[in-house]
């Protein structure tokens, strides 16, 4: 199966899930309920790619600590944790991110977008 052809097959909603992810004023619980929609979409791509996804997927949830912490803080606001068990995880320092779209760059007639961090405020918890 050549490259094109398995993006369209198995990564056509990828499109879709970051346009949704993108949306303002979404709730947490929305949000994460996209993310889990990403996770079991990848999670059933077959062969030696899917495998490859699932194993940098995992990569990506697993260092990203502020998704962690906010899906603590998801599962308290659904009743599903106990709020003292976030004075553990919210210790520290965290920022309100925005990104910024740079100059998108083509390869292979794809469009790579470039993204800039911009830090809207720091705040201690």
């Amino acid at each position: 199966m050549n490259e094109l052809t398995f993006i369209s097959t198995h990564l056509s909603f990828l499109v879709e899930i970051i346009k949704k992810l993108e949306t303002q004023n979404m709730l947490l619980s929305e949000s994460f309920c996209l993310i889990s929609e990403l996770e079991e979409k990848i999670n059933i791509i077959p062969g030696p790619k899917g495998a490859t996804l699932k194993t940098k997927l995992n990569d990506i949830f697993s260092k990203n600590k502020g998704l962690k912490i906010l899906s603590k803080i998801n599962k308290v606001l659904l009743g599903e944790m106990e709020a003292v068990e976030l004075d553990e995880v919210l210790l520290g320092e965290t920022e309100a991110v925005e990104l910024e779209l740079l100059r998108p760059k083509y390869f292979n007639n794809f469009q790579i977008c470039q993204y800039k961090r911009i830090v809207k405020k720091k705040f201690k918890i």
